[in-house]
């Protein structure tokens, strides 16, 4: 390439005067390329903290790079890839992946693959390229509300998917196996939703699923992770006493910190039941909790990653083999737990707003 033969003060002068889009293509060309960016333009690439996937449909994807402090769109990489086919050059063929239509679908079966494996090159390409280019220690995120689920791709640390896409459990989970230890996972809409048994799903740190008329005992059962929040889901009031009893005795649910369900089915919680059965207790005065949970951004706007949530609640249950206090709240459909060192505690109150 006639690039690498200029000077390095050469090289750096105009890679300086080139936008980061423009620096991701040339990184592509080969790796000598890659090393020179990587070596002259180290302070803007390090700048980079989150680099985040937009699939809205199966014809595109949009790609933005933020800085640490979010204030806006560092970088943006729009890919249609009917336009690209028009021109005769595929997104493939400029991060360096050969041409994968080597046939052209007949039905409209067919064309569902043909588009399934097309879309996954290319953005497994893309990928491929930023990973090379800004490294594996960025914040790689997926936000996809397309039909189809998106591929598996590795060092991906949060992934939102929406309601377009299919619920089948093994294709879910295929989502989530070259990243399996993701530290916030949205799941919305896609209801009734049923995980693999032994899902990696369970072990991420924060997880949301928002699917209404999914089956949680299972979900609450297994989550490993720190943080569960579940959305018109259905689930039985004995799933809440074992909660209660097994982290009360220390014999599960000793990650979590978190925990906020909205139930949806049509029979209420016994409140009361399930306070005798558990031991909840109450104290004399009102205790104020705020803590801080993951929020998933939009694909174009990177701030709000965090929201304060805050319960008013008197009723607790402590555990047995270190005093570790929690605080719940218990509603006919809504139930609360929030482990006491995790959140801001102060007294007074008497309201509840979440």
């Amino acid at each position: 390439m006639q690039f690498l033969r200029f000077p390095i003060l050469v090289q750096k002068e105009i890679l300086g005067n080139l936008k980061l889009e423009d620096l991701v293509v040339l990184s592509s060309c080969s790796k000598r390329t890659n090393y020179s960016i990587q070596a002259t333009e180290k302070p803007r690439l390090r700048k980079i903290k989150t680099i985040r996937y937009g699939l809205s449909d199966s014809e595109s994807i949009d790609i933005c790079a933020f800085s640490d402090t979010f204030s806006g769109v560092e970088m943006y990489i729009g890919i249609e890839y009917d336009a690209w086919e028009r021109l005769d050059l595929t997104p493939m063929e400029v991060f360096g992946i050969s041409r994968v239509d080597t046939w052209r679908p007949n039905t409209f079966s067919e064309k569902e693959e043909f588009d399934t494996v097309r879309r996954t090159f290319i953005i497994e390409g893309i990928h491929n390229c930023l990973l090379d280019l800004f490294g594996s220690s960025v914040n790689y995120e997926i936000r996809s509300y397309d039909r189809q689920l998106p591929p598996s791709l590795t060092n991906i640390k949060n992934s939102y998917i929406g309601s377009f896409a299919v619920t089948d459990a093994e294709k879910l989970e295929a989502c989530f196996r070259n990243s399996p230890n993701q530290e916030n996972i949205v799941l919305n809409g896609m209801g009734p939703l049923k995980l693999c048994q032994n899902s990696v799903i369970n072990q991420t740190e924060y997880l949301m699923i928002s699917c209404f008329e999914t089956c949680g005992d299972d979900i609450l059962g297994s989550f490993e992770g720190k943080s569960l929040n579940l959305i018109s889901v259905h689930l039985q009031q004995a799933s809440i006493t074992k909660l209660l009893n097994d982290w009360k005795s220390d014999l599960g649910f000793r990650n979590l910190k978190f925990l906020s369900i909205r139930h949806s089915f049509n029979e209420n919680w016994n409140i009361v039941k399930i306070m005798e059965d558990s031991g909840v207790r109450r104290l004399v005065d009102y205790s104020v909790l705020k803590w801080k949970e993951r929020t998933m951004p939009t694909v174009l706007r990177g701030h709000n990653e965090w929201k304060e949530r805050r319960i008013v609640t008197r009723k607790y249950v402590d555990r047995d083999s270190d005093g570790e206090r929690a605080f719940v709240h218990i509603s006919p459909r809504e139930f609360y737990f929030v482990v006491g060192s995790s959140a801001e505690i102060t007294n007074g109150g008497h309201w509840f707003n979440w």
